[in-house]
């Protein structure tokens, strides 16, 4: 079964298949994950930058609990962003 993975209008799918990608929001508590796409506005794709966040940072999730904003800490410093954000970043598991 092919799995899509919607982000802004837009539907990636064989690019990312079999890759282990996913939306940041569905990330686990304490777990790594590497940035493979940010797609979101450009003013705020270019403050995440900005920020030190792009393609292939390491991002770990520090409190996801479903609910509002989830605690995430990048480039050493702990974040906290909206679930539309996290919505459209896309992760996959950071290897060890």
């Amino acid at each position: 079964m092919q799995k899509d993975i919607g982000v802004n209008g837009h539907v990636y799918r064989r690019m990312y298949e079999g890759r282990g990608v996913m939306k940041l929001k569905e990330g686990k508590n304490h777990h790594t994950y590497v940035v493979e796409k940010i797609r979101i506005e450009l003013n705020l794709e270019r403050r995440l930058e900005a920020l030190g966040l792009t393609d292939g940072a390491k991002i770990t999730v520090l409190n996801n609990d479903k609910k509002g904003a989830m605690t995430v800490r990048f480039r050493g410093t702990r974040f906290a962003l909206g679930r539309r954000i996290a919505e459209n970043i896309l992760v996959r598991e950071a290897q060890e």
